[in-house]
């Protein structure tokens, strides 16, 4: 792959497959053990060659859209930006469009979305307002408004949209995660492994799935199947930086919390933070 990549930067095929070897190699190593140093060192490498090769892929695909942006492909553009975690460039392409068409859920609800994952909840609440005068709000709708009105402590509201949302399409996958997310926010074990399982049995092969699997499995205390799950979203999608997150807090929780042998105790916890640091380096 380093080889192709040599004479071919931009070759996507190489790029993709060298992301997957790299995370293998970390995972490996990491399952091997062996002194703690070193193997933190070869899984920072490895994790930051991965995420690199995959962030150059997404980067391509949205650099290289043909065309000025359109009413007729602006929907694939911002799904391409948020795809690549560029949600600014999706807000740009869309905040336009939905002034003009208030009431159209296949813009709004990107935008939503777009505008959540990048931190603007304020935006989001006030671009979510002019989506509800539209009086059509669609199942995803109902439930990013769920999220937003959890983010406010409007926690009644919250709930009363996630069930309209289940209402509407129990079957959407966004419908799903969103509800998966909510039972994850107000730490609800129970709700958040039903929902989790659900997932996997219909859509076990998506990186969104194997997150909350990853994360249900670390509450109830199973750390193999909470390491398999997030082997699993990383392979599918190296770029998921909410795992990474995870496997991040999942260490510094160890550190906290874990039971260690007195003589190697101040190591071991030195070694979680570490740990912690290179997940969110990653």
């Amino acid at each position: 792959c380093e080889d192709v990549l040599t004479t071919e930067p931009n070759n996507v095929q190489a790029l993709n497959l060298l992301s997957v070897i790299s995370l293998q190699k970390a995972f490996n190593t990491y399952n091997r053990g062996g002194d703690r140093e070193e193997t933190l060192k070869v899984i920072d490498a490895a994790f930051r060659t991965a995420v690199t090769s995959r962030n150059k892929v997404l980067a391509l695909k949205v650099d290289g859209f043909s065309g000025p942006i359109s009413d007729d492909n602006r929907l694939k553009y911002a799904d391409i930006c948020i795809e690549a975690g560029r949600y600014s460039l999706a807000i740009d392409a869309l905040i336009g469009a939905s002034l003009k068409n208030t009431a159209d859920p296949a813009i709004a609800d990107r935008l939503i979305y777009a505008m959540l994952r990048a931190g603007r909840n304020k935006d989001a609440g006030r671009q979510m307002e002019i989506y509800l005068k539209g009086n059509n709000v669609d199942a995803l709708g109902h439930a990013l408004n769920a999220i937003i009105l959890a983010s406010t402590g409007d926690l009644v509201k919250s709930q009363n949209e996630m069930k309209e949302a289940l209402l509407s399409d129990s079957e959407n996958m966004g419908v799903r995660t969103a509800n998966a997310y909510l039972a994850l926010r107000r730490n609800d074990s129970a709700a958040l492994t039903k929902i989790a399982v659900d997932l996997a049995k219909d859509a076990g092969q998506l990186p969104v799935v194997n997150y909350y699997l990853s994360t249900v499995y670390n509450q109830i205390g199973e750390y193999e199947l909470s390491r398999q799950a997030a082997e699993k979203t990383l392979l599918a999608e190296p770029s998921c930086y909410d795992m990474f997150i995870q496997m991040g807090n999942k260490a510094i929780n160890i550190a906290l919390n874990g039971k260690f042998e007195e003589a190697n105790k101040a190591k071991s916890i030195q070694f979680q933070y570490d740990t912690a640091m290179t997940m969110f380096q990653a």
